[in-house]
């Protein structure tokens, strides 16, 4: 089996994918190069959450793939980014979102070369870049996560989400299997057949809204959550002592829940469903065997773990 082939057919099937890690230097950058790499009839469209495409790594002084673009490409980075990208360059829009390397452009590379990119951070701002990429001919986005493992605000409203794991998140295969599959498996949260009905609902970070919705539970079995959906709130329900066998609590998206695998697993034995109001389509996992310390991984080896756990595709971009 082509694992690459399959990878590439399945992307090219999207037209906004959002790239994100479970931590830095997992692998992003190689997993968009690949990607970019295929030939292509599409004109595709590129920026990112936060900075990246440096040549060397922000956080770790490591040296990382820089992201090559081909000529036609569109891009959205930041003005002071662009003396580091060395390919010709035609200006399209200003779109009024401020990073700290300076305001977001709207650029077409009429030669091939290397980008360095800083996109806008807010959600809001990213969907409108989204929508100036394509209204300049994009057919096909693709958005960085940069350094956070839940950059919503391009997981969100994207087609497709890319994660990619590998030795730089944890170098014990065990923990590094458990930890992406427990992550993909929020991401994958079904939704909930009829969000319209429900009434039992509370913003996560308001303690009386929480206690409201806990009292009522007693007459609902649905609760529904705006805002992160945490272990220590999923604590706060245990502690009631309450019968929660049927329970469903809804969230956002499979990004607001921010439990540890123990409290997820604490959950289904309880009997207690996860959902959100608006779906995520991980189409693949990817994984980096390498560390910047230099340790390498076995990726045949995650990559089959991964594969027995997921009902989806893992592949070692690389390997």
């Amino acid at each position: 089996m082509n694992y690459r082939n399959d990878f590439i057919e399945k992307i090219n099937q999207y037209k906004c994918i959002a790239i994100t890690g479970m931590a830095k230097n997992t692998g992003k950058t190689s997993v968009l190069n690949c990607i970019l790499s295929e030939n292509s009839n599409k004109i595709r469209g590129i920026t990112s959450i936060g900075y990246d495409g440096e040549s060397s790594d922000q956080v770790t002084g490591t040296e990382k793939p820089e992201i090559y673009v081909k000529r036609g490409t569109l891009i959205a980075t930041a003005d002071g980014l662009l003396p580091y990208c060395d390919f010709t360059k035609e200006l399209l829009a200003y779109t009024g979102f401020n990073s700290p390397m300076g305001e977001v452009l709207i650029v077409k590379a009429l030669s091939d070369g290397y980008a360095q990119i800083a996109g806008p951070s807010t959600r809001s701002q990213m969907e409108d870049t989204v929508r100036q990429l394509k209204d300049f001919g994009a057919e096909q986005i693709f958005i960085d996560g940069a350094l956070s493992r839940k950059s919503t605000a391009a997981i969100a409203f994207s087609d497709a989400c890319i994660l990619a794991t590998g030795a730089a998140f944890s170098h014990n295969i065990d923990k590094l299997v458990v930890e992406t599959v427990h992550f993909a498996k929020l991401l994958s949260l079904p939704v909930y057949s009829d969000f319209s009905k429900i009434t039992n609902c509370a913003d996560s970070l308001k303690e009386d809204e929480i206690s409201k919705a806990f009292e009522r539970l007693a007459e609902s079995k649905t609760v529904f959550f705006k805002g992160a959906i945490t272990s220590l709130l999923i604590k706060q329900l245990f502690n009631l002592n309450l019968d929660l066998k049927g329970l469903s609590i809804i969230g956002e998206d499979g990004t607001r829940f921010l439990i540890e695998p123990q409290v997820f697993a604490d959950l289904n034995r309880r009997g207690v469903r996860l959902f959100v109001q608006n779906p995520i389509n991980l189409v693949g996992i990817t994984v980096n065997p390498k560390a910047p310390s230099g340790l390498i991984l076995n990726s045949n080896e995650i990559c089959s773990f991964l594969r027995k756990e997921l009902n989806m595709l893992v592949l070692d971009i690389k390997g």
